[in-house]
């Protein structure tokens, strides 16, 4: 039976995608038959190889809403069809590299070095073709991602992206609740910008950190505590600022989570490669 697209409707064939299939995929218009195009949408969508695509043929029928759809000869307009995912050792391939790396106090977020005194991540033997994925000042710690990646930036910086990233900051004094309200609220000025709101708490006690070399400063008359801060933006020196201008400067600061993923098990200069489940809770 003839479709509103010019196509004709077969009954839905239960069980005849192989286990990955998902996602979707929207055809641009086509002014000759959609049947001679197949071939080569499914070897940009399957780039494992031609023994691959072959098992695909046999094993998997385009659908929309439920039915198989095969198109007549004609005009098609846009549609939406199901589409095989690639095979997990394809996606890997597929995606490049995004590293992990605990980054030290007084590491600049560069390869460049600019100054004879500067340490930067030349030193720590990356692989080529990786870049920081933003930034962390060279007296912050933590958390810094690279990649080969050039559309992570726009996914994981973009403000608009809302993409989480958690912070502990040790702070000069002990802020109560009332003194956290404007963090939390957002709308503090800071050089011409208004924050966003975020989430912020006091930890209970001091968190299980490598100490600092060189050490934070230690004065007597003025206990210090930390908190834990979650932001969706990241300007420059944006937490030091945030603090600050609440009347609580930061002494120390680290990045320990961005999206789900954890600095947990990577010590002060070392590095890893995300595996799938790693880049999964990066980018939930």
């Amino acid at each position: 039976m003839p479709n509103a697209q010019g196509g004709e409707r077969l009954p839905p064939v239960p069980g005849n995608q192989p286990l990955y299939c998902s996602g979707a995929f929207i055809l641009p218009d086509f002014p000759r038959d959609l049947r001679l195009h197949f071939s080569c949408i499914r070897s940009r969508l399957n780039p494992a190889g031609r023994a691959a695509r072959q098992h695909q043929d046999k094993t998997c029928h385009f659908s929309m809403h439920g039915v198989t759809f095969l198109p007549r000869r004609g005009q098609v307009k846009p549609l939406q069809f199901l589409v095989p995912k690639t095979a997990p050792h394809a996606t890997l391939a597929a995606h490049g590299m995004i590293l992990a790396f605990n980054k030290p106090y007084g590491v600049l977020s560069q390869f460049t070095q600019e100054a004879p005194h500067h340490r930067t991540l030349a030193e720590f033997g990356f692989p080529a073709g990786v870049y920081p994925v933003g930034r962390l000042d060279a007296d912050s710690e933590g958390l810094l991602l690279l990649s080969d990646e050039k559309a992570l930036v726009d996914r994981l910086l973009n403000p608009s992206n809302r993409h989480p990233r958690t912070y502990w900051s040790q702070v000069e004094g002990v802020p109560s609740a009332t003194d956290l309200l404007p963090l939390e609220r957002g709308g503090l000025s800071i050089q011409g910008y208004r924050t966003l709101p975020c989430r912020v708490r006091p930890m209970h006690g001091e968190p299980d950190v490598p100490p600092r070399n060189p050490p934070v400063r230690y004065r007597a008359a003025i206990p210090t505590s930390w908190l834990e801060l979650t932001l969706v933006e990241g300007k420059n020196r944006q937490v030091r600022r945030m603090t600050a201008a609440i009347g609580f400067p930061t002494l120390r600061l680290l990045r320990v989570r961005i999206g789900r993923f954890t600095l947990s098990g990577l010590e002060p200069g070392a590095w890893k490669e995300l595996d799938s489940r790693e880049r999964r809770e990066l980018m939930p």
